[in-house]
This record gives C-alpha cells, sequence and structure tokens, in this order.
C-alpha cells in the first residue's frame, strides 16, 4: 500500500512483469527500516500503537537575563602607605628690618650730623636758601619783584653710607636789595655732606621806574643731587604805579605777600624754609626816597631716622 504503480501486466513480457514486482518489495522493505531508526524516542507508533524512542531535536536559543536588583556598595578599603618625603623647596628671600623707633632731626643752621645709635636707615631732606628781592629808587609808583625760593632733594640712605657723622651746610636767604638800583641777593645751597644738596633760589633785580616794563622775579633755585630733586620757583612779576612782585613759595614755606604801590615799603621777608621775599616800593607821589628789598627764608635740613 505504500506504493502504488499500475503496470500493464499484459502488455509486458513476463519476466519484464517479474522483475517489477521483485524490485517492488524490496524497496517497500527498506523504506520500513528507515522508518523504524526515525521514530521518537517515547511515544506511540502510529502503525502499531507501540512505545518507541525517537532522534533528539535541536537545542533552543538562550533566554533573556532576567532582572536582577543589584547589591549594596561594598565598604572602603583601608588607605595607602604614606608616599615618600617630597623634594625641599627654594630658600625663600630675607624678611624685612623692623624699626622700633622713628626719630627726626632738623637743622636750621650749619653743624654735623651725627646719626642716633642704632639707625638702619635716613630719609634726609634739604632746601636752599630764598632769594632776597631788589631795592628801589626814589621814582615815584616804582616796584621790585619777588626773590625764587630754594631747589629742594630728597633721598634715602643707609647707615653704612651715612657712616660715623657728616657735616651739614643749611643755606642762607639771600639779602634784601640796597637802596636805590640794587637787585636782592642770592640764597645759598642746603647740603649734607657729598650726599645730596639744593641750590639756592636768585633775588630779583632792582626796581624800575613807572616808565620801565613789568619786572620778573627771581629765578628758584637749581636742582641739587638726590634720589629725587627738583628746581624752586620763580618769584613774582612787579607791576609799577599798582604792586610788587610777591615772594616765591618753597616746598615747606610761602614767600612773602606783595604790597600795593600807595605807600613806601621794603616788601615781605619769605617765610620758612626757603621761600623768596616779596618786592618793594617807594611809594607814589610824595615819597621821594629810595628804598631797600626785603630778605629770602634760610634753607633748612630735614633728617628722619629709622631705628
Amino acid at each position: 500500500n505504500y506504493i502504488k504503480r499500475k503496470v500493464h501486466l499484459l502488455a509486458m513480457p513476463f519476466f519484464v512483469v517479474s522483475f517489477l514486482i521483485s524490485t517492488t518489495i524490496a524497496s517497500v522493505n527498506n523504506q520500513k527500516q528507515v522508518m523504524r531508526t526515525q521514530e521518537p524516542s517515547i511515544g506511540t507508533r502510529g502503525c502499531c500503537n507501540k512505545p518507541c524512542h525517537g532522534i533528539t531535536g535541536p537545542r533552543g536559543a538562550t533566554g533573556a537575563t532576567g532582572a536582577g536588583i543589584r547589591g549594596a556598595t561594598g565598604a572602603v578599603g583601608p588607605t595607602g602607605a604614606v608616599g615618600p618625603t617630597g623634594a625641599v623647596g627654594a630658600t625663600g628671600g630675607s624678611g624685612g628690618s623692623a624699626f622700633s623707633s622713628i626719630n627726626e632731626r632738623v637743622f636750621t643752621t650749619s653743624g654735623t650730623y651725627t646719626p642716633t645709635p642704632g639707625m638702619k636707615y635716613a630719609i634726609i631732606e634739604v632746601i636752599g636758601g630764598g632769594g632776597g628781592s631788589g631795592g628801589c629808587d626814589d621814582s615815584n609808583g616804582a616796584a621790585s619783584a619777588g626773590g625764587g625760593s630754594g631747589a629742594y632733594s630728597r633721598s634715602a640712605l643707609s647707615a653704612a653710607t651715612i657712616g660715623a657723622s657728616q657735616p651739614v651746610t643749611v643755606g642762607t636767604g639771600g639779602a634784601g636789595g640796597a637802596a636805590g638800583l640794587n637787585p636782592g641777593g642770592n640764597g645759598t645751597a642746603s647740603s649734607v655732606g657729598v650726599l645730596i644738596s639744593a641750590g639756592g633760589g636768585f633775588g630779583s633785580p632792582q626796581g624800575d621806574t613807572i616808565s620801565s616794563p613789568n619786572t620778573a622775579g627771581g629765578l628758584g633755585g637749581i636742582a641739587g643731587t638726590g634720589d629725587f630733586a627738583i628746581n624752586g620757583n620763580s618769584g613774582g612779576v612787579a607791576f609799577p604805579n599798582i604792586a610788587t612782585g610777591a615772594g616765591a613759595n618753597s616746598v615747606y614755606g610761602p614767600g612773602g605777600a606783595g604790597v600795593p604801590v600807595d605807600s613806601a615799603s621794603n616788601g615781605n621777608p619769605g617765610l620758612p624754609y626757603g621761600s623768596g621775599a616779596s618786592g618793594s616800593t617807594p611809594g607814589l607821589i610824595g615819597f621821594t626816597n629810595p628804598i631797600a628789598g626785603s630778605p629770602g627764608a634760610d634753607g633748612v635740613v630735614i633728617i628722619t631716622e629709622y631705628i
């Protein structure tokens, strides 16, 4: 029943029919043998209803990973060993020196400076003397100009640079010009040895008559030596028939104030330190005598010691 064939037996010779029949029977037997080897391992055979064993099927695909809960973080491990000591850093700069006190020494006249024991360094300031004002003749309304102020210098010096002592020179103010057509005197320089100096202011010219042009004041002192050094200021201009010139201001003092020419006046001297004097005048009509000028202020030396 496995294979059906239609054979026209009547149409073939007998030996051919015998060969086809034997061949068909052998084929059926082989098919049965194959079916026995492919039966399931446990089950019922379809043809005879008997249990039998079949071949093992292929392995299925791997299933997905299950959803689990992550465990808690573990404890911190022990501290590691101390590393080696680093290299020594570069040596720092030296610290600044401390001071226990500050002492100021003021010289208004010449002398000798001997540092206070323990002084580490000092700041020295010097101002030259101021210039005097010129005299006037007896011309009505004549006026002289103001004197110039002394120059100013400042330096910071160590105790080693200053040494055991230094000579101090305080510049004097220029004298007023004598009565008549005489210029005012120049101030002199102030200094401390060769370490520092400042020039004195210049005196003003004599007072001219009212027919002359306005007269300029004396020039300021010339800057000397020092860490910081500046010229002095020039004196004020004279205005004949109106007023005399004012004296120049210095770093430390105002110059003499100018005066009107309505009456005779020698002018005003310079005020401390190093300022110039104001100009003089014989006055207006009725004042016929020549008149002298006024002096400039003396200079000063100031030494601030750090001990």
